[in-house]
């Protein structure tokens, strides 16, 4: 199960959102926001896996909500989904960790795909973390084995 947010200053644009989320990622839970006030409220609440933020919102807009996301959730995937097309917010975007950019105007399929990737890579980067985390519980188990003399035994008796 994974949590996101849904946030524009336009109702029926948050709307849209989410019924496109809700069919094609049930297991997505979504919460919704106006601006990016309301984003980082709840954002403080619980854990948010992915957020889909309009740039220019009230508030702090969706590239700034963005950035404070990531301060709180380094892992969390962010798409900001927009009306402008204006090569400086593209440029700036495509040159960050973990957010997407995409324009309103583009087909469902295009925006279902790209959160598609985005939570195909939490899934992966999940995994990655468990196997570390297990190989890192098997390292210090060796050493302990070792200070205590107790590897040598282990092996050779």
């Amino acid at each position: 199960m994974y949590r996101g947010i849904v946030a524009d200053d336009e109702r029926h644009v948050v709307d849209w959102v989410e019924d496109l989320l809700a069919v094609h990622f049930p297991d997505l839970e979504i919460w919704r926001a106006n601006n990016g006030v309301e984003v980082l409220e709840k954002a403080g609440l619980w854990k948010i896996d992915l957020a889909v933020l309009d740039i220019k919102m009230p508030g702090p807009d969706g590239i700034e909500t963005a950035h404070r996301i990531l301060e709180m959730y380094p892992g969390c995937k962010i798409l900001l989904l927009t009306g402008y097309d204006e090569f400086d917010l593209i440029y700036q975007v495509n040159n960050e960790k973990n957010i997407r950019y995409v324009l309103k105007t583009e087909a469902d399929r295009e925006i279902v795909k790209k959160i598609s990737g985005m939570l195909s890579e939490i899934e992966q980067e999940e995994r990655t973390r468990q196997t570390m985390d297990a190989a890192n519980r098997k390292n210090r188990l060796i050493r302990h084995f070792e200070q205590r003399g107790m590897l040598y035994d282990i092996i050779f008796e």
